[in-house]
């Protein structure tokens, strides 16, 4: 059935979904009906900055289906078979009890078998999850609760972020590839609030350096959504008795995609209502260590204590 891709409906499809965890896996069960299929990548063009950085990193470290590319919505028609899925950028927008919750992130999703019985354009009613990755976001797309508004925060970029995603690189996706195809692979279903403590890497960690990007230092004001400067990475690590270093995003980058050792590093994942800290190997993608605290938009140096009073205990 050869389908026209409308891709401004896919990239801005809203998705009412828990997404507090940094990676949730909303049904593993069909991953068997899109094995054989081809997963597209959806972009506004396929030559969007470090687009082959990107791809790289998600064909090296791509199993879950047969194939993965790069879908834009000028491509020509494009034959979509009920085992095809889609990656896409995508947000939440939920309203409830006079209170709205925005939530960003990559999503993983196949169709609604009701979507092959016609021969028409995808819709948002078409999408079916399998699992979503929170990705953490510049202040402006916190300052309006408007569907228009929010839809907007994402016109001028394309799947690199625009600069916008804090916890998004080559390097990120990479480890996320890797983290999804594990749980998927276990048929997990890891719900919204899950905490993590790998009680065998954790200890590990005491004796090796934690690597933080310089964007978890970025003060937030939840009140007037913007950025109001950084944090000293000293103080909100001084209660932290093990090694550590701040790096840039790209140094990073370089340290998950090039290192022959792997490496530990910590990621602040904040939303419209809640943050989440997590630390990831990047040898595995796992996540190591994860706690989520509601009411909460910046990292604090009790996150970091709690961190390590953790680690010591094991």
């Amino acid at each position: 059935m050869n389908i026209k891709l409308t891709l401004i409906t896919l990239l801005w499809a809203f998705l009412v979904l828990n997404a507090n965890a940094q990676i949730t896996i909303v049904d593993a069960r069909k991953l068997d009906n899109i094995r054989n299929g081809t997963t597209y990548v959806m972009v506004k063009n396929v030559n969007f900055p470090d687009a082959n950085r990107y791809l790289s990193a998600l064909q090296e470290n791509w199993t879950l289906t047969k194939n993965i590319r790069l879908l834009s919505g000028n491509d020509p028609d494009v034959n979509i078979s009920p085992g095809d899925s889609f990656l896409s950028l995508e947000a939440t927008y939920v309203t409830e009890n006079n209170t709205t919750n925005i939530y960003y992130y990559l999503c993983f999703w196949t169709c609604k078998d009701k979507f092959f019985k016609k021969d028409r354009a995808l819709k948002q009613s078409d999408e079916d999850p399998i699992a979503c990755i929170a990705l953490s976001v510049s202040p402006e797309a916190f300052i309006s609760r408007s569907f228009s508004k929010i839809r907007d925060f994402f016109n001028d970029m394309d799947f690199d972020g625009g600069g916008a995603l804090y916890n998004w690189s080559p390097g990120m996706l990479k480890n996320y590839m890797q983290q999804l195809t594990i749980l998927l692979c276990a048929g997990k279903k890891i719900k919204a609030y899950d905490d993590i403590t790998n009680k065998e890497q954790l200890p590990e960690l005491a004796n090796s350096t934690l690597y933080l990007p310089d964007f978890n230092f970025i003060k937030y004001n939840t009140f007037v959504g913007n950025d109001t400067g950084t944090y000293d990475a000293s103080n909100v690590l001084a209660d932290y008795h093990a090694p550590y270093k701040v790096v840039t995003k790209k140094g990073l980058d370089s340290l998950i995609l090039n290192e022959n050792k792997p490496i530990y590093y910590l990621l602040f994942i904040k939303d419209s209502s809640s943050k989440i800290v997590c630390v990831i190997n990047s040898g595995t993608g796992e996540t190591i260590y994860s706690r989520h605290t509601s009411l909460s938009f910046n990292l604090k140096s009790g996150d970091l204590k709690d961190l390590y009073k953790t680690m010591s205990k094991l």
